[in-house]
């Protein structure tokens, strides 16, 4: 059935629109007929030309069968009969031809009325267009046709007319053309069909004086100087293509008015003076063509004789239009090439969750609300994934498999398995025995085995400690699926053979068969309490089957064509099940009914959460869905609306704990997508009345301590959120915290104050004056010393924290002192200023060591070192004046060789970067700024890979603790307790 691509059409027509109105704007208001022209060739290439890259335009809903709302449940679908189809196949490489089979059509039914199919209006649609398209095709033929039987009576020009023709194309620069005259009342015209030829009617040669004739011919030699004959090819292409379209026809008429304004422009430049002679000829002609007829297509003539009388008015009051300068031209050009390149896109699919519609569905009858709940699993992704570096480029990937603790990955790479280590990064070993394409692999529960099946109609299971395998018979042609049972005593296969085979792992032999496909099975899966298999196919079914007894409980009809893929919900009371007919249907296995969820293309994998909470869909054309299945409804695209995978993707997979997506394609390429945001539930929160501005944590993870705008400090529970006390820290503010052991508490603040308290007694044991309202501090790793600076110190204070006491000042040459950081030995410090050094000091003589600059211009804020102080992360932040754009990133400096880290990318921020911590490994850096939001980097690649919305306000404070697998963040009116995963990025 013809398709018709109606989105690239509907951007196409929206470019050429606004196009459309700047030539009108040009040509009747500016007086700019040459500028107009090309906007007008614009909206006809436009038409037909697709863009390199489109600019979503979100203004239409996710496509859907039918709306979910909130007071209405999905669409509910009831077997019925089948009826016969052939079987629609979507062929990899690998695959061989196969018969056609028969596939039963289903029609979509309430419980209790039936409900007639949805009008088949793109299909009809796209018929009528093609007809339409041959219709004026054929239409073109004919008269181009009986148009060239009229030239036939053309004869040679006399000779001195063609060397008057001669003259004229001289004057422009062309080589002359062939010159014939015509019987008949016709226009002067080029015809382009074959050798450009300048058709003449004899009649007119006769009473035109040779000034007029020259003029005439000038202006139709200037249609082949301007290249106008080549135009007419588009034209007549576009309008084939659009001919239902007004803006076709209104861009092919002003094209041709506007092409003789600009001949007339021609024609004034090379015969100065001659605007007399030109309009007597131009009279001359009006009156002889009163009874012509049309100028055919690919031809171009003088226009109809309306043109005429407008234009002959302008030429008499000696008015031409202006040249394109060279100025004009460029800028066109340069517009001509973005205006093609990119286009507007109006987007159905939107990355974003989209909110469920009120009010009541058409058709459907009153049910119960199925409402999208707060989901404790990541539903969205980064859009840009890494791409997994394996070692060797491979050519395809046809099936993949993750293992249960999320480590390993095998992938079938013809008839070979690879198993790749996402730790090491590396390939742990390759399974080789199978002697043609293996289509399918799966793990075990417990991990230790690994099945796999291809086109050699063996299936294998291998011992993954000791390499060894054992081939289980049963199947004489291509084997395509496999799938563990829960409890890893059964291996389901299926394929070409059309039936399902259930292999007792443990006797080594065949416990059932299950018979009734009646065309290849192309996937089968278990359900996780194991009750049930589910097998679906070419046939366009879906059956389920009782795996206890070994029967069919249920043959579930709806989709039109082969059904590629099958996937259980984690509680197994969703089936989910996707194919060529471009939807996907989640059924409830026990009676039958299902969601219809629409796919923007053929379905090739899917995958639920671990929750249940989303399903995933991989795409034919290399797309990636996140659907909600409760709902029914679609999220939107994971990545970008443009397809990530140059081909079919294979398999779609998911990491234990569900913030890493990974995508497989027959491409070859492997993409990790992290997941873009956290659950933004907070496992504990600690309110104050006022905004938190400091936040601290005990070092056995048990105490946290929060200071506030208003001054105070208060001291919490960690594990239950409960207060444990609270005092009067600060007046103006508490500005930073440290815990110096489980019953000892450092602060600071803007009263010039730092104050030690016993946190049983709840009160301060030292208090320390510091000649800054805003300083900046750092606690040595024993806990003994207090370093502070500030912008408006010329140096820094050494405290004995035990006493109290100021035991050493250290001078240096630097004003706007603004962070202070000890080194891990404790025998050194680190000091930053505005100016972008980082000095670091011998203690306790306060001798500068070395210097870092680490940036031209901006204020460090912040200074970290890794535990062996070898590496310094170094917060910048500078905003945009005018001479330099704003700043805002983490750097990353090897200590020894005072040079930037060459193992570590710099980070870059979108915003003033507030608080930054390392996590336990190093590995990853978490950030935090001014838009609410915890960003968490790898600090290899200098990557984003994970996002939390944390606070409303910005966040000015962080803490990891030592496990690293939580976060507390300190913002507006409360500090919060994050959890976050600790999945290593391949």
């Amino acid at each position: 059935m013809p398709a018709v691509p109606f989105d690239a059409i509907a951007s196409n027509l929206i470019a050429a629109g606004v196009l459309a109105v700047a030539a009108v704007a040009c040509g009747r208001w500016l007086n700019r007929p040459a500028v107009a022209h090309v906007l007008w060739l614009l909206v006809l290439v436009k038409l037909v030309t697709p863009p390199l890259f489109t600019v979503p335009i979100r203004v239409l809903p996710p496509e859907e069968l039918h709306p979910v709302v909130a007071d209405s449940g999905p669409e509910v679908i009831v077997p019925r009969t089948a009826v016969d189809l052939p079987e629609i196949v979507i062929r990899s490489q690998a695959e061989p031809p196969s018969a056609t089979s028969e596939t039963p059509t289903p029609a979509a039914v309430t419980p209790t009325v039936p409900a007639a199919p949805p009008f088949p209006w793109r299909s009809v649609v796209a018929v009528v267009w093609l007809a339409g398209i041959a219709a004026w095709a054929a239409f073109t033929v004919v008269h181009v046709r009986r148009f060239a039987k009229y030239l036939r009576f053309g004869t040679a020009a006399p000779d001195s007319f063609a060397r008057e023709v001669a003259d004229v194309a001289a004057r422009l620069g062309l080589r002359a053309p062939r010159v014939r005259l015509l019987p008949g009342e016709v226009a002067p015209f080029v015809w382009s069909v074959g050798k450009t030829t300048l058709y003449f009617p004899h009649n007119l040669l006769d009473r035109l004086t040779a000034e007029q004739r020259a003029t005439v011919v000038a202006h139709e030699l200037a249609h082949v100087w301007r290249r106008d004959h080549l135009v007419r090819w588009l034209e007549t292409v576009t309008v084939a293509v659009y001919w239902w379209c007004p803006l076709a026809w209104l861009a092919r008429r002003e094209l041709r008015r506007l092409e003789e304004d600009c001949c007339d422009a021609v024609v004034m430049t090379i015969y100065p003076g001659a605007g007399p002679t030109y309009a007597s000829a131009i009279l001359d002609t009006i009156d002889f063509l009163a009874t012509a007829r049309a100028t055919p297509r690919f031809a171009s003539a003088m226009g109809d004789v309306r043109s005429l009388r407008t234009r002959l008015t302008r030429i008499l009051d000696g008015s031409k239009p202006r040249h394109l300068s060279r100025t004009v031209r460029v800028a066109l050009l340069a517009f001509a090439v973005v205006l093609l390149a990119a286009g507007p896109r109006l987007a159905r699919l939107t990355a974003m969750v989209l909110p469920i519609s009120e009010g009541r569905p058409t058709g459907l009858g009153e049910r119960p609300a199925v409402l999208e709940q707060p989901s404790r699993e990541a539903v969205q992704f980064l859009p840009t994934p890494i791409r997994l570096k394996l070692a060797d480029e491979l050519e395809t990937i046809t099936a993949a498999a993750m293992s249960p603790d999320g480590r390993f990955l095998a992938l079938a790479v013809g008839s070979q398995v690879m198993v790749w280590d996402l730790d090491a990064k590396r390939v742990a070993f390759t399974l080789t025995g199978h002697a043609e394409t293996v289509n399918a692999v799966a793990y075990s529960p417990d991990g230790r085995s690994l099945a796999t099946a291809g086109n050699d109609a063996a299936v294998k299971v291998w011992n993954l400690q000791t390499g060894t395998h054992r081939t289980l018979s049963g199947h004489a042609n291509w084997v395509l699926a496999i799938a563990f049972s829960p409890d890893g005593r059964r291996l389901a296969s299926a394929g070409y053979g059309k039936q399902v085979l259930l292999h007792d792992l443990k006797a080594g032999d065949i416990a059932v068969s299950l018979p009734g496909h009646t065309a290849t099975v192309r996937a089968v899966a278990f359900s996780p309490d194991g009750r049930r298999l589910a097998s679906v196919g070419a046939d366009s079914l879906v059956k389920v089957w009782d795996a206890e007894q070994g029967r069919e409980e249920r043959t579930l009809t709806g989709h039109i064509g082969t059904v590629r893929t099958a996937r259980f919900s984690p509680d197994s009371l969703r089936l989910a099940t996707g194919g060529e007919d471009r939807t996907i249907r989640v059924w409830n296995p026990t009676d039958g009914t299902a969601v219809v969820i629409p796919s923007p293309e053929a379905v090739t994998a899917l995958t639920f959460s671990a929750g249940g909470s989303t399903l995933f869909a991989g795409t034919f054309a290399g797309h990636v869905l996140n659907i909600n299945p409760a709902a029914g409804k679609l999220r939107g695209h994971v990545g970008p609306p443009q397809p990530t995978h140059a081909e079919a993707i294979a398999a779609v997979l998911l990491s234990p704990t569900g913030h890493l997506l990974f995508t497989l394609s027959h491409d070859g390429t492997v993409l990790v997508w992290p997941s873009a945001g956290l659950p933004e539930t907070a496992r504990q929160s600690f309110r104050h009345p006022r905004d938190v501005t400091a936040v601290a944590l005990s070092a056995d993870g048990r105490i946290v301590a929060t200071g506030g705008q208003d001054g105070g400090i208060r001291v919490w529970n960690a594990a239950t959120a409960q207060e444990a006390g609270r005092f009067d820290g600060h007046a103006g503010g508490v500005t930073a915290m440290v815990f110096l052991d489980e019953t000892r508490l450092l602060s600071v603040g803007r009263d010039e104050r730092v104050r030690v308290w016993d946190l049983k007694r709840g009160q301060p044991i030292r208090a320390m004056v510091v000649p800054t309202a805003d300083p900046k501090i750092a606690v040595s790793p024993n806990g003994k010393t207090l370093a502070v600076t500030g912008p408006r110190m010329a140096g820094v204070m050494l405290w004995d924290i035990e006493s109290g006491s100021l035991f050493r000042r250290i001078a240096t040459r630097l004003d706007g002192l603004t962070a202070v950081a000890f080194l891990p030995n404790g025998q050194k410090i680190a000091l930053g200023n505005n100016s972008g050094d980082v000095i670091i000091c011998q203690l306790p003589t306060g001798k500068e060591e070395s210097r870092l600059p680490v940036a031209e211009s901006g204020t460090i804020d912040q200074i970290l070192f890794s535990r062996d102080g070898g590496r310094a992360a170094v917060v910048i932040n500078r905003d945009a004046d005018g001479e330099s754009p704003a700043r805002h990133e983490v750097a990353f400096w090897d200590v020894w060789t005072r040079t930037r880290h060459e193992s570590f990318r710099p980070i870059t921020a979108g915003g003033r970067i507030h608080a930054v911590a390392f996590d336990p490994t190093e590995t990853r850096v978490f950030t935090a700024g001014h838009d609410g939001h915890v960003y968490e980097w790898d600090v290899a690649t200098g990557q984003r890979t994970r996002m939390l919305h944390a606070h409303r306000e910005a966040v000015v404070s962080l803490v990891v603790p030592r496990d690293g697998r939580a976060i507390l963040s300190a913002g507006d009116e409360a500090a919060k307790f994050w959890d976050w995963p600790q999945e290593k990025l391949p």
